[in-house]
């Protein structure tokens, strides 16, 4: 899907937390696969911000209790 991207801490250049993303910057380049700054509140808002614009965001927090912070 052209909207789809992925959004989160070190997921591009570093295949995020525990090696989830590795592989994909290869497969669908850095225009799909986005590294975020270290705060859950702004990459959050960003895929809000996505989303109302028509974009399918997936955001990989590093900790699931990350969540609670944004």
């Amino acid at each position: 899907d052209e909207n789809v991207i992925l959004l989160g801490e070190e997921v591009a250049q570093f295949k995020g937390s525990y090696k989830v993303s590795e592989g994909m910057l290869e497969r669908f380049g850095p225009n799909k696969i986005i590294d975020t700054p270290i705060s859950e509140a702004a990459f959050s808002g960003l895929a809000v911000g996505a989303a109302m614009m028509g974009m399918r965001p997936v955001v990989e927090f590093m900790f699931w209790s990350f969540c609670y912070v944004a």
